[in-house]
């Protein structure tokens, strides 16, 4: 996928980039044999054509309610024709999922902000794409979502330019918008341990930014320290079971990375650069009368927390279609459209990520993501890198502390009075912990050869696993192949004192056989028992 595509002819910036990703039919949903649609893909110049559509039978096959717009079914029958840049099916995997992210990420770490979003219904995947199974202790590789991936891929670009002398500051946030009451957006810092109150302002060095004033920023050395945020966050997490999810999120989600690099250009200056990645989960929007809550106690909160995520996607879709009209209004109606205004005409590189589902059931509510995500592409962003002056520098900032630490140690080594000791103790730990913030090329390659040997450890539990399962298996099969034989034998035996003649003749070489073939299946599993063991 490339970021760079899309740019107006007239310099008008770069589209935001729309990826419609399909997710497999629910389980419930299969066993219940429910119609699902069908989709075409055709390329059409530098984007690709969406055709949304089912037969007619599976249209009659759909069971009618009073939710399920029978009455329009003359007219969605008829199919549905969207573009996009990249389509993911349902057998699509999460490595390609990020194929089409990582340009993004590799934006960001040259010093442009990203945002990557995550937009559909309530149970389209989104969740999963954005991070992997929702409170997995042990996730598979395969499984890992945007973030988990985003985070090795940001520490190897570390590790590799960090060879040459470039020196780099990551920091984690996480932020909530939440509606309990279908009004008033509330905003949580999922990372601090007091609540406090927050408020989104204006950037006073950008006319055409938002940030989130007293969010706490988390030091970051590692990916799994990223994906331990994460993990630790998503668990301060809204969530509700209802009758389309049973982990429904209920509110928006922004996991903000702040990465900070300095180097020497040829001329010996220092050149300081941040990049801002954002990776939304936004809420799924909700229909308020085909959703319920599993538990009746909890419905009347659903139906407001519902009207409140509604309300601030309608903020969004407004804030879109207005840039598409040519006029900015709007972006100050809702704390989430003021923070994702990087990407919304704005200082950023985007990807949007439509989740829908496959049921036939759901076409209408595919139609709409597909059509909010299809005006995004109109929208185009200026992006720019973003190079700061070294008084804002937090990187400056924190070697400058690091000298004075250094001088105030070197000072005192002479003195030995209890005071100054306590003291010292103070200055080298300070030392150590900005040692560990400061990502430099030794402790990035430290910290990749730390992740490697523990996904080699990883890799080797598993096959010893394997082995032992293959093992107790072929066990079994030995053992049953060896009371065939007995029992043959046995029958054999037996009938050899009831049947002469050619009858007894004829029997006997069916039985012979059938003990070469058990004989054979033996011989069998003890070789790929042997093989089992080789591997």
């Amino acid at each position: 996928a490339d970021t760079e595509g899309d740019a107006a002819a007239d310099g008008g910036g770069v589209a935001v980039r729309v990826a419609v990703r399909c997710r497999p039919q629910s389980g419930d949903s299969r066993a219940a044999g429910e119609p699902t649609f069908g989709v075409e893909v055709e390329p059409a110049k530098d984007k690709l054509l969406l055709k949304l559509s089912a037969v007619d039978a599976d249209w009659d096959r759909l069971p009618s309610s009073p939710h399920s717009n029978v009455a329009s079914r003359v007219q969605r029958r008829e199919p549905h024709v969207f573009k996009c840049n990249a389509y993911l099916s349902q057998e699509s995997s999460q490595e390609d999922m990020f194929r089409e992210a990582s340009p993004i990420i590799d934006n960001v770490m040259q010093g442009y902000n990203g945002t990557i979003f995550c937009y559909g219904v309530t149970g389209s995947g989104k969740t999963y794409t954005m991070s992997g199974p929702l409170g997995a202790v042990e996730r598979e590789a395969s499984s890992e979502g945007i973030v988990q991936r985003a985070a090795t891929r940001i520490f190897e670009y570390i590790r590799d330019r960090s060879a040459g002398g470039e020196v780099f500051l990551v920091e984690a946030s996480f932020l909530e918008v939440y509606s309990g009451d279908g009004g008033r957006e509330q905003l949580i810092d999922l990372l601090a341990q007091e609540e406090k109150k927050l408020e989104v302002k204006q950037d006073p060095h950008k006319r055409h930014s938002f940030g989130c004033e007293g969010l706490k920023r988390v030091p970051i050395q590692s990916p799994d320290e990223m994906c331990a945020v994460l993990s630790s966050g998503q668990k301060r997490c809204h969530f509700l079971e209802t009758s389309k999810n049973c982990n429904s999120s209920r509110s928006h989600c922004l996991f903000i990375l702040n990465i900070e690099s300095m180097k020497e250009d040829t001329s010996g200056q220092k050149v300081i650069q941040r990049g801002k990645l954002m990776l939304v989960d936004l809420a799924g929007s909700e229909s308020i009368k085909r959703v319920q809550a599993v538990k009746d106690s909890n419905e009347e909160l659903r139906k407001k927390q519902a009207i409140g995520i509604n309300r601030v996607l309608t903020s969004l879709g407004t804030v879109v279609n207005n840039l598409n009209a040519g006029h900015t209004s709007g972006i100050r109606d809702s704390a989430l459209t003021m923070l994702l205004c990087d990407c919304l005409g704005g200082n950023a590189r985007a990807l949007l990520v439509a989740n829908i589902g496959p049921e036939l059931e759901a076409l209408d509510e595919a139609s709409k993501t597909i059509t909010f995500a299809q005006q995004m592409m109109s929208v185009r962003n200026v992006a720019s890198v973003n190079r700061i002056s070294q008084d804002q520098s937090t990187i400056v900032l924190m070697r400058q502390r690091h000298q004075e630490c250094l001088m105030r140690l070197q000072e005192a080594a002479g003195e030995a009075q209890a005071e100054e000791e306590e003291s010292g103790k103070k200055l080298r730990q300070e030392v150590e912990a900005l040692n560990k913030r400061l990502l430099t090329k030794e402790s990035a390659e430290k910290t990749l050869t730390v992740v490697q040997a523990e996904q080699l450890q990883k890799m080797d539990e598993v096959k010893v696993e394997i082995a032992l399962a293959m093992s107790r298996e072929l066990e079994q099969l030995r053992k049953q192949s060896l009371d065939g034989i007995a029992s043959l034998r046995q029958s054999m035996e037996q009938h050899a004192t009831s049947v002469d003649g050619p009858q007894r003749r004829q029997q006997a070489e069916a039985q012979q056989a059938q003990l070469e073939a058990s004989a054979e299946a033996l011989r069998a599993a003890e070789a790929a028992r042997r093989t089992a063991r080789e591997e």
